[in-house]
């Protein structure tokens, strides 16, 4: 599910948020992408990639701070 909404922009604009960035699920093997790394459990992931800064503190790695801006830029739109 997560490779889905990494790949592409669906109901949200998933894509364009992970465009970038590595996404790395913690719970599993998965991970999609290139670039500073964002790693959590899969809901996590999820959210953020549909755009829930509720969820950003929970997440770990360099592109958290990078998906944080994105996501306030796109909510500013």
């Amino acid at each position: 599910m997560a490779e889905f909404f990494a790949s592409r922009d669906f109901a949200v604009n998933s894509s364009t948020l992970v465009k970038g960035l590595r996404i790395s699920e913690a719970d599993d093997d998965f991970s999609s992408g290139a670039g500073p790394e964002v790693r959590g459990v899969l809901l996590d992931l999820l959210l953020a990639m549909a755009g829930r800064k509720q969820v950003l503190p929970r997440l770990e790695g360099s592109g958290v701070e990078e998906l944080d801006r994105r996501i306030a830029a796109q909510a500013r739109t």
